[in-house]
C-alpha cells in the first residue's frame, strides 16, 4: 500500500506559500487543489500580498494574507516564519519566484527545507533571479516541474538536480456542450492573463490582420491583467463593429469554451500550457507556438496549427525548444495571422479531429495530480516506507 503512514493514518499538513491566490493559472490550480484534496491533507496557506479571488470558497482561516510592505520587506520571512512555527507542517511548498524567495528564506530560518514548485520560464534569462534561486537552492529538498520541457530548464539553466515531474492538472469540459455561432461568423477564442508574458502585447496586430483575411471572424478575448486597458483602446474600432468583445475574468470559463469555434494560444512563458490543454480537451482546435511543452500536448496538422516563435522583442524571456534554450523568441504577427487562415482554411476536419483526439487528455486529471502530489509528499516525509 503506497500511503501507509500519510492518509490512512493521519492527514498530511501542507503549508503553501505564494504570493496570493489571485488571478492566475497556478493560483487557482492550487485553490482547487486545496478544495479536491480535503480529508487528505490539511491545507494552510500564507499569501505574501493578499488572498485574493481564488481564495473565495476555501475553508475558513485558511489563507492568511500577510501584507507585504514594500518589494523588499525585511520582515516578511519571519512573519511567514511564525506561521511556520504555529502550524507545524509536514510539508513547506512554495511558488513562482516570490514565493519561492520568500518561503525558502522563511524555511531556512526555521531550520527546514521546502518543496519549490517551477516558476516558469520567464525568470530563468535573468542573471538576478538566477543567482537568487542558485542560492537558495540549499532551502529545498525538491523542485516539482510541471512538464519535461521545463525540467529540462530548471536542470539546464539555473543548475538545479534536485527535480521531479508532475503535469498540471485542467478542467476536462465537456465538448458537447459547443453552441453554433447564430450568424455563421467564425469565433477565435483567448483565455488567459493580458500580460506582455502570456503574449496579450501581439493581439491587436494578429486581430487586425487575421480581419483583413477575413472578415467572417469575431475575437473572444477573455481574462484580465494589466494590458487590458490599453488593448481596449488599441481595438476599438473593432469591438465597436463587433468583431472584438471583451468579456473581463469570467468564474465560469465553460461560457466562453462552448461558444469557441477555435483558440488561440500566445503565452511566451508557460513551460505547461493549462489554456492549451483546456481547448483541446473540449475538442476545440488551437494556433499555438511551437516552442516549450506545446509540441507535446497538441498535434500538429491535426487538432492545431503550431507556428514558428520567430520576431524578436525587447523583453526577456526563454523558451526551451527541441531540448535547446532559446533566449529572445515571440511570435510574428503576420505569420501567426496565416496560421489562424490555415485553420479556418479547413475548420469543419481540425474540429473533427480535435474531437476524436479529446481522450488523450484525460490523463490531466485532479485525481491523478492529488495521488502524484501525494506519493511525493510520502516519499519525503516516509522514504522507508514508501514502494518504489
Amino acid at each position: 500500500m503506497l500511503f501507509q503512514y500519510g492518509w490512512n493514518s493521519m492527514a498530511i499538513k501542507v503549508l503553501h506559500i505564494i504570493s496570493s491566490l489571485g488571478e492566475g493559472g497556478v493560483e487557482r490550480m492550487l485553490a482547487a487543489f486545496i478544495r479536491g484534496s480535503e480529508g487528505r491533507f490539511v491545507h494552510r496557506v500564507a499569501a505574501i500580498n493578499d488572498t485574493g479571488i481564488f481564495s473565495k470558497g476555501l475553508p475558513p482561516d485558511t489563507v492568511t494574507a500577510l501584507g507585504r510592505r514594500c518589494r523588499i520587506d525585511a520582515g516578511l520571512p519571519f512573519r511567514i516564519k511564525r506561521i511556520i512555527n504555529e502550524f507545524s507542517p509536514d510539508i513547506i511548498q512554495t511558488y513562482a519566484f516570490t514565493g519561492n524567495l520568500w518561503g525558502r528564506l522563511a524555511a531556512a530560518l526555521s531550520g527546514r527545507k521546502a518543496v519549490t514548485y517551477e516558476r516558469g520560464t520567464a525568470a530563468a534569462v535573468n542573471p538576478f533571479f538566477d543567482l537568487i534561486d542558485r542560492t537558495l537552492s540549499f532551502a529545498e529538498t525538491v523542485r516539482i516541474c510541471n512538464s519535461e520541457t521545463s525540467r529540462i530548464l530548471a536542470e539546464k539553466k539555473s543548475g538545479i538536480k534536485k527535480t521531479t515531474v508532475v503535469e498540471n492538472f485542467i478542467s476536462p469540459g465537456n465538448g458537447a456542450l459547443y453552441e453554433p455561432s447564430s450568424d455563421g461568423k467564425i469565433r477565435i477564442a483567448v483565455v488567459g492573463r493580458l500580460h506582455w508574458k502570456r503574449g496579450a502585447f501581439l493581439l491587436p496586430q494578429i486581430v487586425k490582420r487575421a480581419l483583413e483575411r477575413s472578415v467572417q471572424t469575431r475575437f473572444i478575448i477573455t481574462g484580465s491583467g494589466p494590458l487590458k486597458e490599453q488593448l481596449e483602446k488599441d481595438l476599438s474600432d473593432e469591438i465597436s463593429n463587433g468583431t472584438v468583445e471583451f468579456t473581463g475574468r469570467v468564474d465560469d470559463p465553460e461560457t466562453v469554451y462552448k461558444r469557441s469555434d477555435m483558440g488561440l494560444f500566445l503565452n511566451l512563458t508557460e513551460s505547461f500550457g493549462n489554456a492549451l490543454c483546456e481547448f483541446l480537451a473540449r475538442g476545440i482546435p488551437v494556433v499555438a507556438p511551437d516552442c516549450d511543452n506545446f509540441p507535446f500536448l497538441a498535434v500538429n496538422g491535426e487538432n492545431a496549427v503550431l507556428y514558428e516563435k520567430t520576431a524578436r522583442t525587447p523583453y526577456r524571456f526563454v523558451n526551451v525548444c527541441g531540448g535547446g534554450i532559446r533566449k529572445g523568441l515571440a511570435g510574428d504577427p503576420e505569420i501567426i495571422a496565416a496560421s489562424i487562415m490555415k485553420m479556418i482554411s479547413d475548420l469543419g476536419t481540425f474540429r473533427a479531429k480535435a474531437g476524436s483526439l479529446r481522450s488523450r487528455y484525460l490523463k490531466f486529471s485532479a485525481e491523478r495530480y492529488i495521488s502524484e502530489i501525494g506519493a511525493l509528499y510520502e516519499s519525503l516525509l516516509f522514504p522507508e516506507k514508501s514502494v518504489k
